[in-house]
């Protein structure tokens, strides 16, 4: 473009002719004694403002995370809206918005990303495998910290809902332990019960009878859950034990019976 196409002279002033970026503007003020030398700067600071988009743009080509140069794009963008020089615009403008579309991509790819890991996250709520749940979620974390920051507000939105997940996830996981621990509690006490209604029974002569009520607690004693691990053997002792005492008497009985 020829460069009395990049200005116009209105009364000593210079200005930039309209595009399709901004509207036309003044520059600066010049007499008729230093107008040439004014011009010639202005265009020597063109080149150089032409030169940093360059360095720019070969900076985002060779990045692995254009995202990150989100700042500078928008700064320079922001420079060339206010720059005192004189030289074609366009070019520099339509590079910089390539970049932009670029960026724009990426950064709905990564909120997208983000908003798949907070759904998996909240999945996790509905478990009751906490040890698995907890191993996933570390996982979800990876991932998310590995997504970089972009400048828009609903990352900002994203990174917090994950993290409320988080927050809200270890809350049920520590409620459902002390439900777990309390529920154990309550298995060792209906257990010590059979186990001493299993005790008392064990010297009966009732055979028949007392043969049906030890059935019924062995169907109770299945259908309560566990208990804390270091009681297990004990009690399982107690119960077997007065069981064993009563059929082992069953037994004997008939056997003599038999044996008249």
């Amino acid at each position: 473009m020829p460069n009395n196409e990049l200005y116009l002279l209105k009364e000593n002033k210079i200005f930039l002719p309209k595009n399709d970026w901004f509207e036309e503007r003044e520059i600066a003020e010049t007499t008729d004694s230093n107008q040439q030398n004014i011009i010639e700067f202005l265009i020597e600071k063109f080149e150089e403002i032409q030169n940093e988009v360059l360095g720019l743009e070969k900076e985002f080509e060779e990045s692995n995370e254009k995202i990150k140069i989100a700042g500078k794009i928008n700064r320079k963008k922001s420079h060339l809206l206010s720059a005192k020089a004189i030289g074609n615009y366009i070019p520099l403008f339509i590079t910089l918005d390539k970049m932009e579309k670029i960026i724009e991509s990426e950064v709905s790819e990564n909120l997208n990303q983000k908003e798949i890991l907070c759904i998996e996250l909240e999945k996790l709520l509905d478990t009751n495998e906490w040890k698995q749940a907890t191993e996933q979620l570390k996982i979800l974390q990876k991932k998310y910290k590995e997504l970089p920051s972009v400048p828009d507000l609903k990352s900002e939105e994203y990174k917090e809902r994950f993290e409320k997940t988080i927050d809200e996830f270890f809350k049920k996981k520590q409620a459902s332990f002390e439900t777990f621990e309390q529920d154990l509690l309550d298995n060792l006490s209906k257990k010590m019960d059979l186990c001493e209604k299993a005790e008392s029974l064990s010297n009966s002569k009732e055979w028949k009878k007392t043969t049906e009520m030890y059935q019924q607690l062995n169907e109770d004693w299945k259908a309560i859950g566990m208990v804390p691990k270091h009681r297990i053997e004990e009690l399982w002792f107690r119960f077997s034990t007065a069981k064993d005492i009563f059929f082992n008497a069953k037994r004997e009985h008939f056997e003599e019976i038999k044996g008249e």
